[in-house]
C-alpha cells in the first residue's frame, strides 16, 4: 500500500510546471515586444479571452447531458439571476474601481484547487476531476494562496516599474486554462482518441473567437473575471460529490 503523500505512477504534476513555464515564456515575449503597458492589456485580453470563453463554455456544455441535466426553468433561473448578478457587478465597479482585481481571488482559488485535483487525476480514467477537497488543510492552503495572488495585482506592479497589474492577472488565468488544455489533451492522448478531442476543442472555442472578434472593445478584463468567478461556482457546486467531473 503505497504511503500517503506519495507519488504515483501517473503523477500528474508535470502539468502544473509545463503550464508554469509556457506562461512564462509567453509573458517574456510579449513584455519584450510591446513595452506599454495599455496595448499589451489589450493583447493579453484577447488572447486570454479566446481561450477563456471558450473554457466557459466546455464547462456548461459539458453538464448538458447525464447526471448534470437539470430542469430547464432551473437553467432559465440561473441564467437570468447570473445576468442580474453582472448588471449589479457593472454598477459597483463604478463604485469600487478595484472589484475586478477582488474577483481574481476566486478564480485563484480555483487554480490552485485545480492544480492539486489534477495531481490526484488519472490520465486513464474517462471524465475529469474529482469532488472538490474537503480537508482543510487544503482549503487554507488555496485560500492564503488566493489571497496572496490578489495582493501581487497591487504590490508587484510597485516593485517593478514594468509590470502592469493585467500581467499579474493575465499569469494566473492563464496558468489555469493551459493547464487544463494540456490535462485534457494529455488525457486524449493516453487514451487514444486525440482527434476526436481536438475535434471538440476547436468546435467549442470556434464561438469565442468570433464574439472576440466581432466585439471587440465590447469585451473586456473585468467582464471575462465576472464570468470567470461565475465558472467556479458552477464547477465547484458541480464537483461538490462528483467523482468524475469534466469541468475545472
Amino acid at each position: 500500500m503505497p504511503k500517503r503523500g506519495a507519488r504515483t505512477p501517473e503523477d500528474l504534476a508535470w502539468i502544473s510546471l509545463l503550464s508554469t513555464a509556457l506562461v512564462a515564456g509567453y509573458l517574456g515575449v510579449v513584455c519584450s515586444v510591446e513595452p506599454s503597458g495599455w496595448a499589451r492589456a489589450h493583447l493579453h485580453t484577447r488572447f486570454v479571452m479566446t481561450l477563456g470563453y471558450g473554457h466557459l463554455w466546455a464547462s456548461v456544455w459539458s453538464g448538458r447531458g447525464g447526471a448534470g441535466r437539470r430542469p430547464s426553468w432551473r437553467a432559465a433561473a440561473a441564467s437570468a439571476g447570473w445576468l442580474l448578478g453582472y448588471g449589479v457587478y457593472t454598477h459597483a465597479c463604478h463604485a469600487f474601481e478595484p472589484l475586478p482585481f477582488v474577483l481574481l481571488g476566486v478564480s485563484a482559488w480555483h487554480t490552485f484547487e485545480n492544480d492539486r485535483a489534477m495531481r490526484r487525476a488519472r490520465l486513464s480514467r474517462r471524465g475529469g476531476l474529482g469532488p472538490v477537497s474537503r480537508l482543510r488543510r487544503d482549503g487554507v492552503a488555496d485560500v492564503s494562496k488566493a489571497a496572496v495572488a490578489s495582493a501581487l495585482v497591487f504590490v508587484l506592479p510597485r516593485l517593478v516599474p514594468f509590470v502592469d497589474p493585467v500581467d499579474v492577472v493575465v499569469a494566473f488565468t492563464l496558468h489555469h486554462l493551459l493547464a487544463w488544455l494540456i490535462f485534457v489533451v494529455a488525457r486524449a492522448v493516453h487514451q487514444r482518441r486525440l482527434g476526436a478531442t481536438l475535434r471538440s476543442l476547436a468546435w467549442l472555442h470556434t464561438p469565442a473567437i468570433a464574439v472576440c472578434l466581432v466585439a471587440g472593445q465590447a469585451l473586456d478584463l473585468s467582464t471575462y473575471l465576472f464570468w470567470s468567478a461565475a465558472h467556479v461556482a458552477h464547477t465547484a457546486w458541480r464537483r461538490r460529490t462528483s467523482t468524475g467531473h469534466r469541468s475545472a
